[in-house]
């Protein structure tokens, strides 16, 4: 009985040791977490995931984090003089004090879009930047009608 066993536990050692120095076909040429999925090896489903070959090599897959989109940049404010976040305006804010000055008139023909800063504001070119300092004296009609 005693020769049954050790021969078993010789068995097993010889078959330890076979596939540490003969890696299974395609073992070898696993190199990315792809390589071993595609060699069907098994994957551990952890978050990155990772994937096991039989002779202890682990592979984790790569992930990338999208950034989520920017809000987009909206015009705002009683007189439409504020150019702020979407989302800052979806949640309330863009209240302003509904007077009328003159250089409100200015950005009702500038562009409201996301600055180099990363911040929303009024695009700065040369027409709204004279415009803001020789504003249009007389409100018109229409803008007294949308302030009401």
């Amino acid at each position: 009985m005693f020769g049954l066993g050790a021969l078993a536990v010789a068995l097993l050692l010889i078959a330890w040791a076979f596939v540490q120095l003969f890696p299974t076909r395609g073992q070898a040429a696993v190199a990315t977490f792809d390589d071993c999925v595609a060699a069907g090896n098994p994957v551990a489903e952890s978050y990155p995931r990772q994937c096991a070959t039989i002779d202890g090599r682990v592979f984790i897959e790569e992930t990338r984090l999208e950034a989520p989109a920017p809000a987009r940049c909206v015009v705002a404010g009683c007189s439409n003089q504020l150019c702020i976040e979407e989302s800052e305006a979806r949640a309330g804010g863009g209240v302003s004090t509904c007077e009328y000055r003159a250089e409100y008139a200015c950005y009702a023909e500038a562009t409201c879009a996301r600055q180099a800063s990363g911040q929303c504001g009024w695009t700065q070119t040369s027409a709204l930047q004279q415009c803001l300092v020789n504003p249009p004296q007389e409100q018109t009609e229409e803008m007294e009608l949308q302030m009401i």
